[in-house]
């Protein structure tokens, strides 16, 4: 059966095209030469969430099979590092981030992973979780170029990592000019697939439980 957290979380998790040359290849996108106004305003906006909660939709396209794979859940995130996705269509399956920590469960299993027993775990953690909190401008595993077209923002993450540029080219990044939140990414692995995640129906600084993001 295909597992989408592992392309969200050995990553991963929620990237992405392979465009690694002129911006023209992001149709109706501008890259930005000096980002650093943009670095200032994602980090002030991102400052006022303390938590989100939120719908996904995914579509996986694998390389081999002209077939697209969708499946959605739901998406939360709370300060400082803490994420879970949890897959419910067309079936159940749940990742956990937190702090570096990893907690994996699908129909049949569960698994643990502390912090120290995977880089690429950790990494996905921080990518995360500097998305959500405004710092991924600052995060040095990646080369980043930064595009604008209209009323979005195009973030290009390049892996510098063997442990993530060993599966991805890229990962992309959009991001609502209007409050700074992330409405998609997109992630391109060398073999030729692609997911997409799209987040919806965002709410933001509700009470999230401790529990939701449990590890142990």
């Amino acid at each position: 059966m295909f597992k989408p957290i592992y392309d969200f979380a050995l990553i991963l998790a929620a990237m992405v095209l392979s465009l690694s040359h002129a911006s023209a290849q992001y149709e109706g996108y501008h890259l930005i030469s000096d980002a650093g106004s943009l670095k200032k305003a994602f980090s002030t906006e991102a400052n006022k969430i303390n938590s989100i909660k939120s719908v996904f939709k995914q579509e996986k396209s694998l390389s081999m099979l002209s077939e697209k794979i969708n499946s959605e859940g739901a998406f939360y995130f709370k300060r400082s590092n803490k994420i879970r996705i949890e897959y419910v269509k067309p079936f159940q399956y749940l990742l956990i981030l937190n702090q570096g920590h990893a907690l994996i469960r699908d129909e049949q299993k569960e698994t643990k992973i502390p912090a120290q027993a995977s880089r690429a775990i950790r990494q996905v953690n921080q990518l995360l979780a500097d998305v959500m909190e405004g710092k991924i401008l600052d995060n040095i595993e990646f080369s980043i170029r930064c595009f604008e077209k209209g009323a979005t923002y195009l973030l290009e993450l390049t892996p510098r990592s063997k442990a993530l540029s060993s599966i991805y080219q890229n990962i992309n990044i959009f991001v609502d000019r209007k409050d700074f939140t992330v409405t998609s990414m997109e992630m391109l692995e060398k073999n030729g697939d692609k997911t997409v995640m799209k987040f919806v129906q965002k709410k933001f600084n509700a009470d999230l439980p401790e529990s939701l993001f449990d590890t142990h």
